[in-house]
């Protein structure tokens, strides 16, 4: 018999650069049941139809949890790993990977997890709620990956990004007699940011550190009005009024009149007229003029 069923609504609203994806899982029986459920999407920015090196993946996590690797120089599977940097070599960039791998965020804490190719200036966010503790990464490798012609004849390839709301695929969410879970996730595409740092429902922002200069740039889902601020170390040090649509995202180099110290924090926000903050983002940051 039917234990379960399972619906996935897909909602494009009008007037909106994302969709939501709305799974509902339904316990058809008179008893609690455990299961899994995970939703996979697999990318490939850019119009080669295959990642670049300069591909990384985002998400606001210090540690992972490896799911599988082929890399011997990485930890075995089930294994904790430090992110984005195991072992001097940053992880969160494809380029530096070696053979295929893929690994779990250690829960999905955050709330989104992203992926975007600097060679293409173009990715994808997936924003989800903290009911969905699921986040995960896979791709094929880089020096030494799997070969393309294992699911392809034109050498494309992809990287993917999970979704659910077990943690991993070893844990289990129980849903009681009779019950339903439910929830909601925005997808959307992001490009021109020059980079991602962080995302939610209604806008990604972009924010480094290069030559003594901050680069700054911010993207929305629906119309935006309101002030884009850049404080460092707590102070405001700049601050502009703008109208931000989908699909024209603002991007900006800001030179301080003043040099940036060696090392400090930066906080990135963009303030709805109302005083709300829609989004926020902040870093530490070491100068590196070389």
């Amino acid at each position: 018999g039917q234990d379960l069923t399972a619906t996935v609504r897909v909602t494009l609203r009008a007037g909106e650069a994302g969709f939501e994806i709305a799974p509902t899982v339904t316990n058809l029986t008179d008893t609690a049941i455990s299961f899994d459920f995970w939703q996979n999407a697999a990318l490939a920015p850019g119009k080669a139809n295959h990642p670049s090196a300069a591909t990384r993946f985002i998400l606001p996590a210090d540690s992972v949890t490896v799911h599988s690797t082929a890399d011997s120089t990485l930890p075995s599977p089930n294994q904790p790993m430090s992110w984005p940097r195991y072992a001097g070599r940053d992880l969160s960039r494809l380029g530096n990977w070696n053979r295929w791998l893929g690994f779990f965020e250690d829960p999905a804490a955050g709330n989104y997890l992203g992926v975007y190719d600097a060679a293409y200036d173009e990715g994808m966010v997936r924003v989800f709620p903290d009911v969905v503790t699921g986040a995960k990464v896979f791709a094929f490798g880089w020096q030494d990956p799997i070969a393309p012609d294992n699911w392809t004849d034109d050498g494309s390839g992809y990287v993917e990004i999970h979704g659910g709301p077990a943690p991993t695929f070893d844990d289990t969410v129980t849903i009681p007699a009779g019950g339903t879970l439910e929830w909601t996730e925005t997808w959307y595409p992001v490009a021109g940011l020059g980079g991602l740092c962080y995302a939610n429902a209604a806008a990604a922002l972009n924010l480094s550190v290069a030559g003594g200069q901050v680069e700054l740039g911010a993207a929305v889902t629906r119309p935006w009005s309101g002030q884009a601020v850049l404080l460092l170390d707590g102070q405001e040090r700049w601050r502009r009024a703008m109208s931000l649509v989908p699909g024209q995202p603002f991007r900006f180099t800001f030179a301080p009149s003043t040099e940036l110290p060696a090392q400090g924090h930066l906080d990135l926000r963009l303030i709805e007229q109302s005083g709300k903050t829609t989004a926020e983002y902040g870093m530490d940051f070491v100068r590196n003029d070389g």
